[in-house]
């Protein structure tokens, strides 16, 4: 998984900053939400959380918060 990861760096390199935002932030959104034909995967929302995170994107802060409510209530689900 981490070598997919680089790979995907590598790929991203050259972007400028609000470009990377912008992409990471779908993703992020994609997997977070189980959307455009993706099952929600929270250790894939996670990754491209991370990402945002790195490269210091605005409202990261906020994604996190909302990432780890939802990460509760998924662990709350399946104790019941």
């Amino acid at each position: 998984e981490q070598e997919k990861n680089e790979e995907l760096d590598f790929l991203f390199e050259e972007l400028e900053k609000e470009e990377k935002e912008e992409i990471y932030g779908k993703l992020f959104y994609i997997y977070f939400l189980g959307d455009a034909g993706f099952e929600e995967d929270l250790d894939k929302a996670n990754v491209w959380l991370k990402k945002l995170q790195k490269i210091g994107a605005g409202g990261s802060k906020d994604l996190q918060e909302v990432f780890l409510v939802k990460k509760k209530m998924q662990k709350k689900d399946t104790k019941s």
